[in-house]
């Protein structure tokens, strides 16, 4: 599986990468570092900025080795894109690489997590598939309920705007300020959330201030 092979390549990383003393940059990344970055190896503190120098140092955009004005992508750069992104283990766009980051590698796909354009959204997992559904907008407090796609689905991440609260209601029929609400994510609390204990809610509201 995925999980499993990216698992193989850090752990292959980790042995090529003992002793490792040098900080020069290399000239050009690594075969791997599509793997790797999807997985996290850029901001991974198990490896030091010389190592990340050595291996991804074009990938890598924390590490001090791009230095030039590049071109910035606009389109996908890799292949494998629309699989990082629906890994629902590690999903690559709602990960903790940067912006910038992301779009080095997956413009397209990871655009709205880049760049959101929309209040609230709903990431879930179904048929083992990290999925983001349509994003929404606010609606005047308390709130208009939008159903939870497809049915049955885990309630896995969602997107709250700075200035707004998205509240998680077990039915799919709930009427924001009287059903009770299962969880709420408030966006002060950073953009891009787990969700804990409403896994199975059915639907959701957004509002802001």
């Amino acid at each position: 599986s995925f999980t499993m092979s990216a698992a193989a390549v850090f752990a292959l990383l980790s042995t090529c990468l003992v002793g490792f003393a040098a900080s020069t940059c290399a000239t050009s990344d690594n075969a791997n570092c599509g793997s790797w970055v999807a997985n996290g190896f850029c901001n991974n503190g198990a490896y030091t900025t010389a190592q990340k120098q050595a291996y991804c140092p074009n990938t890598c955009l924390n590490v001090g080795c791009v230095v030039t004005t590049t071109v910035i992508p606009t389109t996908d750069q890799n292949a494998n894109c629309a699989k990082f992104a629906a890994n629902p283990t590690n999903p690559f766009c709602v990960n903790t690489l940067t912006a910038a980051q992301k779009r080095f590698y997956c413009a397209t796909t990871c655009s709205f997590e880049i760049t959101p354009n929309a209040d609230c959204k709903v990431y879930t997992v179904s048929n083992n598939a990290f999925a983001g559904m349509t994003p929404t907008n606010r609606t005047q407090a308390p709130g208009q309920a939008v159903v939870i796609t497809p049915t049955g689905a885990t309630v896995s991440r969602v997107y709250v705007g700075s200035t707004c609260t998205l509240n998680l209601y077990a039915e799919a029929a709930a009427v924001p300020g009287t059903t009770a609400v299962a969880e709420a994510k408030v966006g002060t609390a950073g953009p891009f959330q787990t969700v804990t204990t409403a896994t199975t809610a059915a639907s959701y509201s957004c509002t802001c201030t």
